[in-house]
């Protein structure tokens, strides 16, 4: 598979790096919305395991064994409607003592500045057991939830329909 290319011309805006967190309820066909509402900002993490170091001879070395990423979004807003389904999620799981639960989380990484094969999608990466943490609740004027996302478990590369609302994640062919 060849390298895929920034698009676009200039700089890339912060809007085409985007997170969706499967939402659905249990036992239900998933529903993967991105992350975004009323967040000002968010990075991921690369969080590399790396190992370096100097021999007995003086020369250097290092090596980067795996990568576990993680981004936070802070500050997160609660709200009405379907925004507002990862939020209810995470009560829930907190308010009936379901911590197993925060790390089964099906998320997608969109890297929406990326070159897509497939035309009119997004190249975009499905991770199948992340952790979902809730920081705090609360607010001066309003109610929110920061939290952070590890993503973990199998990857599965592929694509998806739009970086903002409820995304369809399909799988990328190999060829």
């Amino acid at each position: 598979m060849s390298i895929a290319r920034i698009t676009g011309s200039g700089d890339v805006k912060r809007k085409f790096m985007a997170c969706a967190i499967d939402v659905s309820d249990e036992g239900t066909t998933p529903e993967y919305m991105v992350v975004g509402y009323k967040i000002s900002e968010s990075t991921l993490e690369f969080n590399a395991d790396n190992e370096t170091g100097t021999d007995i001879n003086g020369r250097n070395f290092g090596s980067v064994n795996k990568f576990e990423p993680s981004q936070s979004f802070d500050p997160h807003r609660l709200t009405a409607g379907p925004l507002g389904k990862l939020a209810e999620k995470m009560l829930h799981y907190f308010r009936y003592n379901q911590m197993e639960k925060f790390s089964q989380f099906k998320c997608i990484l969109i890297y929406g500045f990326l070159e897509s094969d497939v035309p009119g999608s997004y190249v975009a990466d499905m991770y199948d057991s992340c952790t979902v943490i809730p920081q705090s609740l609360g607010g001066e004027s309003w109610t929110e939830m920061p939290f952070d996302v590890t993503f973990g478990g199998n990857v599965t590369h592929g694509y998806v329909n739009d970086i903002v609302g409820t995304v369809e994640f399909t799988e990328e062919v190999s060829g």
